[in-house]
């Protein structure tokens, strides 16, 4: 069983293996399951969660730049876009 989000069951994991790789991942797919349902509307949200559960620990960005991205996803957002209603809860896959 994997320990960290990412983990392939039964691969040798390197001896230097980062968790914080892990906690970004984490945190990228509670949001994607919560938040991605408003990809429709804002359409950079989908690249970003992309991002923090990227196959790749070594792509991911750090838990600094992840918020920084998502403080300026959040910047740009439109009234329109902040106005729309939400129209599901989970994202499915």
């Amino acid at each position: 069983m994997p320990l960290y989000p990412g983990e392939e069951p039964g691969k040798q994991q390197h001896p230097l293996f980062n968790p914080f790789h892990g906690d970004v991942n984490s945190v990228g797919s509670v949001m994607g399951r919560y938040v991605r349902v408003l990809e429709s509307v804002i359409p950079n949200l989908g690249p970003f969660l992309d991002s923090l559960i990227s196959e790749d620990p070594a792509v991911r960005p750090s838990m600094s730049q992840a918020l920084l991205e998502f403080r300026k996803i959040r910047s740009s957002l439109t009234q329109a876009q902040l106005s729309n209603e939400v129209t599901g809860r989970f994202w499915h896959n």
